[in-house]
């Protein structure tokens, strides 16, 4: 397989996050909400096999975010140069997202291991939130990482100025809805319009880039198009 080929399949790894997030998210349920212990406890136990399958999922999710992120940033190199702060500020942030993804997989998967054991309500409830947590903080990066597609798709022609200010935008959005306590959005409203927003800038990005992979941009047009 040629270079083209692996570049182009590294960026239909935006298309196959998405599907491994929703099925991922799809298989851990609602957790549960309040401060129940037992609550908890009795979710996991009752859920165990699909929290670790939901678990090994979305770890599966963070390895296709470390290698769109390595493709976004490839892609951008070439157009920006060797010394873009955008570029590096889409990987770091990419790595960031995903590693924080990892985490909370990690936690949630070692709390269902375990449940078929003794697991203290109290120890199932933390690990649960710190393992919530970690998905829900894995949007502060991401949405750097969207912001900054956005500002360099501006800058440099990267993909069409209207996916460049819909990145911007949905970047905000997801950093606004984030700065909003779940408590006062629930998990149907705010939270879930969220989640979508952002699977289907993946998605929408993820198939703008393999397209401008496969037709060869060039990188003299790309630039003059940015200065109109």
């Amino acid at each position: 397989m040629n270079t083209g080929r692996w570049e182009r399949l590294g960026a239909y790894s935006g298309v196959a996050l998405v599907v491994l997030a929703v099925v991922g998210f799809a298989l851990g349920g609602e957790l549960p909400r309040g401060d129940s212990t037992t609550a908890a406890r009795d979710y996991v136990a009752e859920h165990r096999n699909s929290l670790l399958v939901a678990a090994y999922v979305l770890s599966l999710a963070g390895v296709m975010i470390l290698w769109f992120a390595a493709a976004l940033r490839s892609y951008l190199r070439r157009l920006e140069g060797q010394d873009s702060t955008f570029e590096e500020l889409v990987f770091g942030s990419g790595v960031a997202g995903g590693s924080l993804i990892f985490a909370g997989s990690g936690v949630i998967g070692a709390l269902a291991w375990r449940s078929n054991g003794v697991v203290e309500p109290a120890v199932a409830r933390a690990l649960l939130d710190i393992g919530a947590v970690a998905y829900h903080a894995a949007d502060y990066p991401l949405a750097v990482f969207m912001l900054a597609v956005g500002i360099a798709s501006l800058r440099s022609g990267a993909f069409a100025r209207w996916l460049g200010w819909a990145s911007i935008i949905s970047a905000l959005f997801v950093l606004a809805v984030r700065a909003i306590p779940t408590e006062t959005y629930g998990p149907e409203t705010l939270g879930h319009i969220e989640f979508v927003l952002m699977m289907a800038w993946f998605a929408t990005t993820s198939i703008s880039l393999a397209s401008r992979l496969g037709r060869g941009v060039v990188i003299e047009a790309a630039r003059g198009s940015a200065l109109r």
